[in-house]
């Protein structure tokens, strides 16, 4: 299986790297702020030296800062998209020549504030992962002629350094105690929910939908 994770920080590597046989060797840390061409050159040097790309995972995102609307300024709002939605246009791009050979398959990482608008600060950043959510529906209606599956993972608060910085210990026991299953979420949550898209064994016939990996915090009909 060739498997490919992009993020903007080596962070990744905790919520991936312990699911995969070869993890420093599938693992590619990009620039969301990069051109086509330049995300480009790595997607194709990573399908030349393997043989391939079948499942990409855009697990680039930020928060980047707490800033509300009413004061945010417009470079947050363009780091802020940039990072979360523009990430995974332009690498999809990339990796879709590929990922057709094969029949791939892609999993978008959207969050629970794209649901529920978000906390305090973080309502620019809710909207971009709103947008990844329907950025999702939209890819797996045009990949579904080249049998490529395009799902998204949804996750709650989860115990990663992306919580360390944005949220206080206070906050996350109380989102915790809040939880119907008692607990906050941890990368390997999230990992298994990705693998389970990934596998055309498990989920080969779900393509346009999400997986809500948050502990019952946020349900839909």
């Amino acid at each position: 299986m060739r498997f490919i994770a992009i993020a903007r920080h080596s962070c990744v590597s905790l919520l991936i790297e312990p699911w995969l046989i070869a993890p420093v060797q599938n693992l590619l840390t990009i620039s969301p702020a990069g051109s086509t061409s330049s995300i480009g050159t790595p997607a194709f040097d990573c399908a030349s030296s393997r043989g391939g790309i079948d499942i990409l995972v855009n697990n680039a995102g930020d928060l980047i800062d707490r800033q509300p609307f009413e004061t945010a300024t417009l470079d947050y709002h363009d780091d802020i998209y940039t990072t979360n939605v523009r990430s995974i246009f332009l690498v999809t791009q990339a990796a879709l020549p590929y990922l057709k050979k094969n029949s791939g398959c892609i999993v978008n990482t959207g969050s629970v504030a794209g649901h529920h608008g978000g906390g305090a600060g973080s309502g620019i950043y809710a909207a971009a992962k709103a947008a990844v959510h329907v950025q999702t529906i939209a890819m797996a209606k045009e990949f579904g002629k080249y049998r490529i599956r395009v799902n998204t993972v949804v996750p709650g608060l989860i115990e990663t350094r992306f919580h360390q910085r944005y949220s206080s210990p206070q906050r996350r026991a109380m989102v915790a105690k809040e939880t119907p299953l008692g607990r906050n979420g941890t990368a390997d949550d999230v990992a298994k929910a990705i693998l389970f898209l990934a596998s055309n064994d498990s989920a080969g016939f779900i393509t346009g939908e999400y997986i809500a990996v948050n502990g019952g915090l946020y349900m839909r009909a």
